[in-house]
């Protein structure tokens, strides 16, 4: 790893009237396996599609929580990483 690879990246998106969110990521399977099982296998590209949920404060909410849990998982995987988070690209101009 050097600096500036992207360890994850995440996304929230809304189906008909159903909210998910959507990741990949480094190591995601091996996560996954330990944490969720029920979520394999990951997608064909290696992303993982978690939801539906019934807004997206709760989509949200889900993957707030799965982002901590990863981190976590991330920086035992990679000791000594410093993990940054990157700007929300919705507040760049």
């Amino acid at each position: 790893m050097k600096e500036g690879d992207i360890l994850f990246e995440v996304g929230i998106g809304k189906l008909d009237d159903e909210w998910f969110w959507r990741t990949r990521g480094h190591g995601l399977e091996e996560f996954c396996e330990s944490y969720e099982p029920d979520w394999l296998p990951l997608d064909a590209d290696g992303s993982l599609s978690v939801g539906p949920y019934k807004t997206r404060l709760a989509a949200e909410r889900g993957l707030n929580e799965f982002e901590e849990d990863f981190l976590e998982f991330l920086q035992e995987k990679f000791p000594g990483l410093e993990i940054k988070n990157a700007p929300d690209p919705r507040s760049l101009n």
